[in-house]
């Protein structure tokens, strides 16, 4: 706990504007939020409590359309590692996303997507038989049949088109796989509690002058202060480097002259939680640097195009890592274009549903894929924004009794000079029940909208958060 050493309170680290729209990114999601707020020496409170009340005039304005709200999301994500870059890439296709722990009852929502890494389970073919849509990543779990699939390992791409791979002695848990090592994301490996050392061995798709290796520890209060570069040696292994008591998140472990290798191996024999020695290791990322200081130890090469016998997937490009499957029922909509042609999206009936199977291994946020994906399964966005807006801002939306609840909330505020943007906003009006009437919250005067083509269009300017009630069904 902080104890200040003056008598004046510390200031704020939000602005007003900034506190308002962090808190409601956290309560129009369900979320709690609490507030550490600290006083002066002398007890006095300061900036702290000015945003606390500010937050909580928010609060009380909104409450109405806050209390026993309920996700109002049509697609639900089945959380995992890949879960937070799914939902950005549905919210910029003009998706509302949630996510969907899996232990979670499954919402009813137009459609259930499964990142790579994350869980199916057989809830999911309930509700694909049901007339549910599932789309799947590089994963079919125990519902091959429902992807209308026999599983036959990983698909064998060129060398030259594959990306390093990895494996460790051990994983905490699916969440903390070893994968995460080379995914360039700030997710993290971390290992079993069983005692110290513990290893990560890379892989890489073709020998290559070795010049330098970095590990950089998880964020947080996680540091590993003591690890080997090792080597293959015979059948086994030599020690190329050693660094002991290192002080900073990334370790840099410079070989005393470059070694050609395929495989490279990191063991860990220290990490510091909160300065206390522990037996687990928590690592974000391992990186594997040639003489010109290239990554050669990346999950993903260059995307490989694919050949579509869909028009909506025409022109798109898929990492080289994928399951290769047998379609049983299913039909393939895009092949990857290489000797084997090996399935890369697949659609199968199922019930009265439908279930897609994307067999690669590795995605995340890319545009034109989910911009096909959704085309092809969801139909046209229900809501429309400028891809700056889209960036930007957070749009979620709630159902609060009869009426469905737009929250708009800047995301990007500054933390000096704010100036609230207006954003053009465009819904597909039958989703959200053909609504007669928009109001912003805590106003009782209508907000002007148009209707054209089926869909509603208006503008609001978020300050830092606008909420729109949208209220009534047409007769």
């Amino acid at each position: 706990w902080f104890t200040p050493l003056e008598d004046a309170p510390p200031p704020a680290s939000l602005t007003v504007e900034q506190a308002i729209a962090a808190t409601a990114i956290a309560v129009c999601q369900g979320a709690g939020v609490n507030f550490a707020l600290t006083p002066g020496h002398d007890g006095r409170f300061g900036e702290d409590l000015q945003r606390a009340k500010a937050v909580g005039a928010w609060f009380r304005k909104l409450q109405p359309w806050l209390a026993d709200a309920q996700p109002a999301a049509e697609v639900g994500i089945v959380h995992g590692p890949a879960a937070n870059a799914f939902s950005d890439a549905l919210a910029r296709v003009g998706l509302f996303g949630r996510w969907i722990a899996s232990d979670q009852p499954l919402p009813a929502c137009r459609a259930m997507v499964v990142p790579p890494q994350s869980r199916l389970d057989e809830r999911l073919r309930s509700y694909v038989k049901d007339g549910g849509t599932l789309i799947a990543f590089g994963n079919v779990g125990p519902l091959a049949d429902v992807f209308g699939v026999n599983v036959k390992g990983t698909v064998r791409f060129a060398k030259n088109l594959q990306g390093a791979t990895v494996k460790v002695d051990s994983e905490y848990n699916e969440q903390f796989a070893a994968g995460n090592l080379l995914d360039d994301q700030p997710t993290a490996w971390a290992s079993g509690g069983t005692p110290m050392p513990h290893w990560a061995e890379i892989t890489l798709p073709e020998p290559v002058e070795v010049q330098m290796v970095e590990l950089v520890s998880r964020q947080g209060p996680y540091l590993v202060t003591d690890v080997d570069i090792e080597l293959p040696d015979g059948n086994g292994w030599r020690v190329a480097k050693s660094i002991r008591d290192a002080k900073d998140r990334k370790i840099v472990a410079r070989l005393d002259a470059p070694a050609k290798t395929s495989r490279v191996r990191a063991k860990i024999l220290r990490e510091l939680f909160q300065g206390q020695d522990r037996q687990y290791a928590d690592v974000e990322a391992i990186r594997v640097l040639d003489r010109a200081g290239k990554n050669r130890a990346g999950g993903m090469s260059e995307p490989v195009r694919v050949i579509a016998t869909a028009a909506e997937l025409g022109g798109l490009s898929l990492p080289p890592s994928a399951l290769a499957v047998e379609p049983t029922t299913a039909e393939v909509l895009a092949l990857f274009d290489q000797a084997d042609k090996s399935p890369a999206i697949l659609r199968n009936r199922f019930g009265k549903g439908i279930a897609l199977l994307v067999t690669t291994t590795v995605a995340g946020d890319d545009a034109p894929l989910w911009s096909a994906l959704c085309n092809l399964a969801l139909g046209s966005p229900t809501y429309v924004v400028s891809p700056a807006d889209a960036q930007r801002f957070r749009f979620i939306l709630t159902r609060a009794g009869e009426a469905r609840v737009l929250h708009v909330i800047d995301a990007g505020v500054t933390a000096a000079n704010y100036q609230p943007q207006p954003v053009v906003i465009s819904l597909a009006a039958q989703r959200l029940g053909d609504p007669h009437q928009a109001t912003l919250a805590g106003s009782d005067k209508p907000l002007a909208f148009s209707e054209k083509g089926g869909r509603i269009h208006f503008v609001v300017q978020p300050n830092p958060v606008a909420t729109v009630v949208l209220k009534g069904a047409k007769p």
